[in-house]
């Protein structure tokens, strides 16, 4: 068994040691397996009804946007975000840490059109980037609609309040 592996759901290399599997494919991580699991259900699913339509998981959207995300503000992903101890953020540069989340709308694959930010998500985001020494930001997605939820200090710092000439 060869040291690296990649994630059957997302494509992500991961350390072969660490995977976790089901019916014999690796995955990075229960997050993964999981979505591979509930795809393979719905699979069954359509099957059985003789409909196959295809369904693209959350987990490969999620990748997705945050490879994107982290191509737009030259930060690098963190693979694996969430899973273990230390493994916090979804994608990072030098100055900020950068939660992202993703919903679409599909009704058909019933999915939610909405996100629900709570005191508990936004504490343990602050917390974590505390930890790394670095700013925090909320990237949420919602059908197209692209958010930044950002502290008011650290938002007042980006746009440089109180200097001569900004603004006017």
């Amino acid at each position: 068994m060869s040291y690296w592996s990649v994630c059957a759901e997302c494509g992500e290399p991961f350390i072969a040691s660490l995977a976790r599997t089901w019916n014999g494919v690796m995955f990075c991580n229960a997050k993964c397996e999981l979505a591979a699991r509930a795809q393979a259900a719905h699979d069954r699913a359509t099957i059985a009804e003789g409909v196959r339509d295809p369904v693209v998981t959350n987990t490969a959207v999620a990748a997705k946007h945050e490879l994107a995300f982290a191509a737009e503000v030259g930060g690098r992903r963190v693979h694996g975000s969430g899973s273990a101890p230390g493994l916090c953020g979804d994608v990072i540069t030098d100055d900020w840490f950068f939660e992202l989340k993703t919903t679409r709308g599909d009704s058909k694959l019933r999915q939610r059109r909405s996100f629900t930010l709570t005191t508990e998500l936004l504490d343990k985001a602050a917390r974590e980037a505390l930890r790394s020494g670095r700013k925090m930001a909320m990237v949420i997605r919602i059908e197209g609609h692209e958010v930044v939820v950002v502290d008011k200090q650290d938002f007042l710092g980006v746009i440089d309040v109180g200097q001569e000439g900004s603004g006017d």
